[in-house]
Formats: structure tokens, C-alpha cells, sequence
């Protein structure tokens, strides 16, 4: 659900590289339905190229990155799963980590290609990447992570393409889509086994029978946080130039620091656990605005309140504090691990 006209409107049958490949940080492109490695990213009207330029700024800006471009076939006739899709993306990133191990990854994905990441990430990542490398940051820029309604109506209409098939609601049946969806809520939300900065963007501007190819509720799915931007679902992936907002807002995305953001909210919850000595009877605050990944600390801060008031309850609590200080000592090296595995 990319292009007008023929789908793909030009065939780039080969991935697109930009920047050097000894960089620190790999930032891998993925485009959606119909799209491929180069028109996908560029600007029909004056040729900006999104992964050029951003590898271009970023090394200008000391912060160099090997950038690609993942191409795959992607048509209305007969297409590839979904699912052989990101094993051809892991396939290709073990190819990668064979010349260089990159210490940070990142995807940028647009429509269909945000399902694309993260089945990769779901599935294939824990394969080839050592636990010393992992994807850091998801930008999603118009992904249906809950499908589209146009997929509904696109299934009915070409019904050999694998594609179109995974891409429909969840609501409308599509086991695939929904499977990856609970797996994806039970690691990085619930559970909160593994970690992301995943971010998403979505179009407010109607593009196909006035109406927007992925609606705003299945974009946001999932995501830590979102933002709108006035433009259609073509034009989240062809910003105009590098001071176009969308541009803008993927870059900084990419500079955020998952690492930085876990060190400090294991300091403040450190501080509000040293608070919770001084007035056990006090339930912490709730740090809502960390991503779903994050706001373990959060979550785990309440409940190791309880754990310390009922602590407390059980024995005499001297006047010193000593019993919830013991209480605060195994709290945190209940909840330490975390923050060493990102350090």
C-alpha cells in the first residue's frame, strides 16, 4: 500500500548502502507494499533521498551510521510471505555481522515494512545477534501494526497475494497478524523481557477514496509513543528535505539512547525506593510517559512497595529504618539485573 500507478512504479531489484560499513551503528530501511529500496525513499518532486541524506547528517554530526535500504518483491501478482521476508532480512544481517559487528541497530520501516522489523526482531534477532547487540530503535512510519482495511478489500480482490492476506485487520481474522501482536505485547509490554524505543508516525491526510490507507489506531498499536504529520501514507516516507518535520523526527528518534534512558530511570527508581524507606506507608507514583519497555521500573517499583510494606508489616521495625533498608537492598538486586544487561 505504497504507490500509485504500477506496483512497484520502478523495479530496484538490489538493496541501496549508504555511509561506511565499519560504522558503529547500522540503520536498515524497510519499505512497504508495492515499494522498493529507492523509490520508496525518495521525493517525486525534487529527488530528496531520505537514508542519503540521514547517513550524510548523522556523520556530519559525529554520529556516523551504515545506513541500507532492504529491498524485496513486493507486487500485485504472487508475492513472498511476510514470513520469508525476514528471514530474507535476517539472512542479510548475519551477512553484515560477519564483516562487522555493529554495536546498535535500528530499523526505520514504512507501512507493511514496520510488520516486516518486527517479525525479524520477534523471531530471527536472538539468532544471530550476541546479547551485546540488539535492535534499539523501531520508527515506524505508517505501519498497520493492527492491519489495514484496505488489505480486507484488496484480499477479496487478488487472492493469491501472501501479502495482502497478512496484512489484513485482526479483527477480520488474520491469525498471523494477531499471533505477532500478542507475542510482541507479552515481551516488551507485559512481561517486559526485552527492550525498544519504538516509535510511530501517522499520516492525517486521506489519500484513496478520501479516506487514510492505515487508520490511527492501528498505527499507534504497540507504540511508546507517536506522532502526527500532515501528509498522505506515501508521503511519511518521502520527506522534502532535511528540514521537513518527518525527517526531523525520525533523526532524533534515532539519536535517542535506550541505554540512557534505562540508567535513568533506575536512578529515580532507586530514589523514589529511598523514599519509600523513609514513609513506607506512601505507594510510589507511576511513571506513565516511559515506553512500554522502560516503564518496568516503574511497574516493578510498585510492587516491590508492597513487598516492602508487607515486609515491614511482618516484623518489628526498629527506629532506624533497618528492617526496610534490608527490604530496599533486595529490591534492588532483584531489579539491578535489568539495568546491567544495558549498561
Amino acid at each position: 500500500m505504497e504507490a500509485k500507478g504500477s506496483c512497484p512504479p520502478v523495479s530496484h531489484k538490489d538493496h541501496q548502502y549508504y555511509g561506511e560499513a565499519n560504522s558503529n551503528h547500522l540503520i536498515i530501511f524497510v519499505h512497504g507494499f508495492c515499494g522498493d529500496a529507492k523509490t520508496t525513499w525518495v521525493n517525486n518532486t525534487n529527488g530528496f533521498n531520505f537514508p542519503d541524506q540521514l547517513e550524510k547528517d548523522l556523520a556530519a554530526e559525529g554520529t556516523p551510521a551504515y545506513v541500507i535500504s532492504f529491498n524485496y518483491v513486493s507486487n500485485l501478482e504472487v508475492a513472498p510471505s511476510i514470513i520469508d521476508i525476514a528471514k530474507r532480512l535476517s539472512f542479510k544481517i548475519q551477512q553484515l555481522m560477519q564483516n562487522h559487528e555493529y554495536k546498535e541497530i535500528s530499523f526505520v520501516a514504512h507501512s507493511m515494512g514496520g510488520i516486516i522489523a518486527r517479525q525479524y526482531i520477534l523471531r530471527h534477532q536472538p539468532l544471530e545477534l550476541s546479547t551485546s547487540t540488539r535492535v534499539d530503535h523501531l520508527v515506524l512510519l505508517g505501519s498497520p501494526t493492527n492491519g489495514a482495511q484496505m488489505a480486507d478489500l484488496g484480499e477479496k480482490l487478488l487472492l493469491h497475494n501472501r501479502q495482502i492476506a497478512e496484512l489484513r485487520n485482526v479483527d477480520q481474522g488474520n491469525s498471523f497478524l494477531e499471533a505477532l501482536n500478542d507475542e510482541w505485547s507479552r515481551h516488551f509490554v507485559e512481561d517486559r523481557t526485552r527492550y525498544i524505543l519504538m516509535a510511530a508516525a501517522y499520516e492525517t491526510v486521506p489519500m484513496l477514496l478520501d479516506r487514510k490507507l492505515v487508520q490511527f489506531s492501528s498505527t499507534i498499536h504497540l507504540a511508546s509513543e507517536n506522532m502526527g504529520f500532515s501528509t498522505n501514507h506515501i508521503g511519511l516516507s518521502k520527506p522534502i528535505d532535511k528540514n521537513d518535520d518527518i525527517y526531523q523526527w525520525v533523526k532524533a528518534k534515532l539519536k535517542q539512547s535506550l541505554r540512557q534512558k534505562i540508567k535513568q530511570q533506575f536512578e529515580r527508581m532507586k530514589k523514589h525506593l529511598e523514599l519509600s524507606r523513609q514513609d513506607i506507608s506512601k505507594p510510589p507514583e507511576i511513571d506513565s510517559t516511559m515506553a512500554p519497555g522502560l516503564s518496568v521500573y516503574s511497574r516493578l517499583h510498585s510492587a516491590n512497595w508492597l513487598f516492602c510494606k508487607r515486609h515491614t508489616a511482618k516484623t518489628t521495625r526498629d527506629p532506624s529504618g533497618g528492617n526496610t533498608q534490608n527490604s530496599l537492598g533486595i529490591i534492588l538486586g532483584r531489579s539491578r539485573f535489568v539495568q546491567e544487561e544495558y549498561s
